[in-house]
């Protein structure tokens, strides 16, 4: 029954099915109340029933928002702000929320002619294009060396400037221990050379 649904006029009630899917309560109560069924199954019976007959591949504007050719643009508009309050992102997160964006191009189709009885122009299944992002520069990681080391600009933040940076602290650091072992672990030798230099 799916796969003739597409095929099918829409009905002329498809607007409260519209508000059924949105979840709301006067909507649902008043449709419970006359089925006798539970309100969240007329609910996804009433999703599942639009995915088939609006949202096809082959469907044009006027199907999508589940309109007769000709229908005004105030139509359009109320069937367009139904199906939002069901498949609007923030509202619903699931896989049906995609539907969301070819809701509202439809719309932009049909308010976009000067007369709602126009020839009725395909939507396109594909996401709506997004302004393509600028690549982004390379960038070196930046490995800060002491401060009193200065390096030209242009060869700041390269490999061989970090190295020059580094292999400075480390030969500063190397003669500051190297001092400290000889003056601590060999007195003698530390005295005889202190004295050599005293005039």
């Amino acid at each position: 029954m799916a796969r003739t649904l597409g095929a099918r006029p829409i009905p002329q009630d498809v607007l409260e099915l519209m508000k059924i899917a949105a979840g709301s309560e006067e909507h649902c109560r008043l449709a419970a109340t006359r089925t006798g069924q539970r309100e969240d199954v007329l609910i996804e019976a009433a999703r599942f029933y639009l995915q088939q007959i609006l949202f096809r591949a082959d469907a044009d504007c006027y199907r999508i928002l589940g309109l007769a050719p000709g229908a005004s643009k105030d139509r359009a508009r109320l069937h367009m702000a139904a199906l939002l309050q069901w498949l609007h992102p923030d509202r619903n997160n699931g896989l049906e929320g995609l539907y969301a964006h070819r809701v509202i191009a439809a719309w932009q189709q049909i308010s976009g002619s000067e007369r709602g009885n126009e020839p009725r122009p395909k939507v396109s299944n594909a996401p709506v294009a997004r302004r393509p992002r600028r690549p982004r520069r390379p960038h070196s990681p930046k490995l800060a060396g002491p401060p009193w080391i200065r390096i030209p600009s242009k060869k700041r933040g390269s490999i061989y400037s970090v190295a020059i940076k580094w292999g400075v602290v480390g030969v500063i650091t190397l003669a500051l221990v190297m001092s400290t072992v000889v003056y601590y672990f060999a007195p003698d030798f530390s005295r005889d050379l202190i004295a050599e230099w005293k005039p």
